[in-house]
């Protein structure tokens, strides 16, 4: 009965938060099928901003020589393996790296058990933070993403895998 009156309450009282929840889920879905890495990473960072109404979103890659409060939180992520509030006053990130918003989420993005990428999210553009409803929503599209740049990673080899056959049969 309680799930039947928080689910009338989130479609009609909420709708407008309702429909982005399902837009984010439908989305962390939909990239076990999107068809190169830059769409992957456009769907991580574009959709929740639009429909969350976030100040921003950042993909950090390349995470081998980073400034060290990065490192720092990319070790912390690797073995918290899920998200982390950046707005409890325990992360101080460099905010010049990060011109038009200031992070308050950070998502570990995995590629083969470790932290490949960090995703970091604003708060959302009225000031609000996020919460935990939506950092959920954000770690499943990270692991939706991870995957999916797996499974790409993967298809890549196996082209160079029977490209490098046919060359090594001539």
């Amino acid at each position: 009965m309680h799930r039947r009156v928080d689910g009338f309450v989130d479609r009609f009282l909420f709708r407008k938060r309702h429909l982005a929840e399902e837009h984010v889920g439908g989305v962390a879905g939909a990239m076990g099928f999107a068809h190169s890495e830059a769409l992957v990473r456009a769907m991580l960072t574009k959709e929740p901003v639009r429909v969350f109404n976030l100040a921003g979103a950042r993909i950090v890659s390349g995470l081998a020589d980073p400034p060290d409060d990065l490192q720092t939180l990319a070790s912390f992520l690797e073995s918290k393996r899920s998200a982390v509030r950046l707005t409890d006053g325990q992360w101080n990130l460099c905010g010049a790296v990060f011109e038009k918003f200031t992070p308050a989420v950070a998502i570990p993005l995995f590629s083969h058990g470790t932290v490949d990428s960090i995703v970091l999210y604003g708060l959302h553009a009225n000031g609000t933070a996020l919460d935990a409803e939506e950092i959920a929503l954000l770690e499943q599209l990270g692991a939706s993403a991870g995957s999916a740049l797996d499974r790409l990673e993967a298809q890549m080899l196996r082209h160079e895998i029977e490209r490098l056959r046919g060359m090594a049969r001539v």
